[in-house]
């Protein structure tokens, strides 16, 4: 399969209410796997939205109530996997066989928040121009030989790899802000 259709979603929030943003978000994976694509992308920190209310409410501030607030209230919103927050989510891709890229806050039992996001062609070109003021299922095709092509510029797996330059390690496991040894 030289080519892939993809979707660039472009969608607001229903901001800090995370259980009405995942509702949004099945029904636009659900117009991609009807529009037979294979991957789906969504905004950074979509649920339950970005925290832009630091910029606006001197969030800087120390020991600010305000500010204690609203963090308290984000982190009731965020993404708990643990409790079954991304079910339906890993449901509709494993139905649709579509792969789903989702930028969340995520709140898990042991430690803070962390976000999620990317989305790049090969060659750092736009494959759609961005799209201003409105939300819109963005559909795209991906061209595997441009990938192979552009990997003459950058491969860091293949057959020009440097892996005494470049190595990418994942842990897969969960990760914890509590380690617990034995002295």
């Amino acid at each position: 399969m030289d080519k892939m259709k993809v979707a660039v979603c472009q969608i607001t929030p229903v901001w800090l209410n995370k259980k009405l943003t995942l509702e949004k978000v099945a029904g636009e994976i659900e117009k991609a796997a009807k529009a037979e694509c294979k991957l789906i992308a969504f905004p950074e920190a979509l649920v339950p939205g970005y925290p832009f209310w630091v910029e606006r409410t001197d969030g800087a501030v120390f020991n600010s109530d305000v500010q204690k607030d609203f963090y308290a209230h984000y982190m009731k919103e965020a993404v708990h996997f643990s409790s079954g927050d991304m079910d339906e989510v890993c449901r509709l891709a494993k139905t649709n066989g579509i792969s789903i890229y989702l930028g969340i806050i995520e709140r898990a039992a042991d430690r803070g928040n962390h976000s999620l996001y990317c989305i790049a062609s090969p060659d750092g070109e736009w494959l759609v121009e961005p799209v201003l003021n409105e939300e819109k299922l963005i559909i795209a095709e991906i061209d595997h030989g441009m990938i192979r092509r552009e990997r003459h510029n950058f491969d860091p797996s293949g057959h020009y790899a440097r892996p005494d330059v470049f190595t990418l390690n994942v842990n897969t496991g969960r990760q914890s802000v509590l380690k617990l040894t034995n002295h």
